[in-house]
């Protein structure tokens, strides 16, 4: 049961660090990054569009924003899709951030369990 829950807290801090850390974080600094993971599941029958808007309303002052459209191909409707798309994006990340945990635990426990008692 301990084993389960160890898994569980690896996969709830994989899901944080994809959702906050990289698709809010870095994808409020470089929004290319979402775009190639989270257009197709997003997007499906059109494109999705990453438009930054940049105010300033007081000297030396700005606000930037990102707004992720997705534009049919077929109708050319546009409907905003931030919330999806940067939760999208973030489970991916999470998933594969969870994956490379996963990879690293279970080599280390093969390399502590058997290797590192061999050779002792």
């Amino acid at each position: 049961m301990q084993r389960l829950w160890n898994w569980l807290m690896a996969l709830g801090v994989s899901m944080f660090c994809g959702i906050i850390l990289i698709a809010i974080a870095v994808g409020a600094i470089i929004p290319k990054v979402i775009n190639p993971i989270a257009g197709p599941f997003v997007c499906k029958n059109g494109t999705l569009q990453i438009t930054q808007n940049t105010t300033s309303y007081r000297p030396g002052e700005s606000d930037t924003w990102t707004t992720d459209t997705c534009v049919d191909s077929a109708t050319g409707n546009q409907q905003d899709v931030s919330l999806q798309t940067t939760l999208a994006a973030g489970v991916i990340y999470g998933l594969i951030i969870f994956g490379i945990s996963a990879i690293a635990i279970i080599w280390l426990n093969f390399w502590n369990k058997y290797i590192k008692k061999s050779s002792s």
